[in-house]
């Protein structure tokens, strides 16, 4: 029995190995450094349109991410590499979102990506992003994906979202509990919420 629980646990791993080594998005995100986006601080890369008032912007704003997250969690300890770009054509080679996201890759805690594409530039949709970031960096990709459900990570990051479309959400809504799986809570073009 011992046997075959390794032998799966380690099927497990080569094959999501494999599967994110070939996947064109993650080798873009591992490889932001090499590519034509522009660093401006540490893990914070802007593609090469963005002008310097945009890059200020941005700079303001995951600021102001970061501090609206200690100020409601008491500290925020992620270091996720933010990818920023203000057009379509920059953001698709990392992301479908045309707002934002955070990508969280397995075996480890410092692979955390956070694409803010064109319509994301936000106070409110950095901080839901950079959240989910805190939370993977927290409890690490297995704990996450398997032990945490959908509507508990993503009730989460609501807390520092101030968006108009989640202040009607109650917790103890008996259909967000049923909600495991990200399948099941995003729904085509927006969210099942």
């Amino acid at each position: 029995m011992k046997k075959i629980v390794i032998f799966i646990l380690l099927f497990l791993i080569v094959s999501s190995v494999a599967v994110s080594s070939y996947n064109h998005k993650v080798i873009a995100l591992k490889t932001i450094q090499y590519s034509t986006f522009k660093q401006i601080r540490k893990n914070v890369f802007v593609s090469p349109e963005t002008t310097e008032k945009q890059k200020a912007d941005l700079l303001n704003l995951l600021k102001k991410a970061e501090e609206r997250i200690k100020n409601t969690f008491g500290s925020y300890t992620a270091s996720p590499i933010i990818i920023a770009s203000h057009n379509e054509v920059s953001r698709q080679k990392f992301s479908k979102k045309s707002y934002a996201s955070a990508i969280l890759l397995p075996f480890s805690q410092s692979e955390a990506y956070v694409t803010i594409g064109e319509n994301g530039h936000n106070l409110d949709i950095i901080s839901h992003e950079l959240l989910h970031a805190e939370v993977f960096h927290r409890l690490g990709y297995f704990n996450q994906i398997f032990k945490v459900p959908v509507w508990f990570n993503e009730g989460v990051a609501m807390q520092v979202d101030f968006r108009e479309k989640y202040k009607s959400l109650s917790a103890n809504n008996s259909d967000i509990k049923k909600l495991w799986y990200g399948w099941q809570f995003f729904k085509g073009d927006g969210e099942t919420l």
